[in-house]
């Protein structure tokens, strides 16, 4: 019985030292973790982000800086293309929707180019 008991008292000891090793090793670990984790987000580029503009019916647009640059309007849109009318000319084209906003302003439109 002496022999049973302290059997049992060594095996509640090492319980009690391995829990206690692996929660020391989980705190350790999970330092490293939150301290590359850290570094990471010193050494992070910067990145430009683009989203799909989300083309309305009736809106007027100027594209910059494109091969369809010029001043358009907006006559039809689907999940794929957008359909735009030159208000000089009145010519009509459908394109694969292809912009990105970068700022929305009040100005003259149509411009003279």
């Amino acid at each position: 019985m002496l022999r049973y008991d302290c059997q049992v008292e060594v095996g509640v000891a090492t319980c009690i030292i391995l829990t206690m090793a692996l929660c020391l090793n989980m705190h350790k670990a999970r330092d490293r973790t939150d301290k590359a984790r850290m570094k990471m987000e010193d050494t992070m580029p910067q990145v430009a982000v683009f989203k799909a503009y989300p083309f309305k019916v009736g809106q007027k647009i100027r594209v910059e800086e494109a091969p369809r640059a010029g001043d358009w309007e907006v006559i039809a849109v689907n999940e794929h293309n957008v359909t735009l009318r030159c208000p000089i000319s009145k010519k009509e084209f459908t394109w694969r929707k292809f912009c990105y906003l970068s700022e929305e302003r009040e100005q003259a439109w149509p411009q003279k180019d």
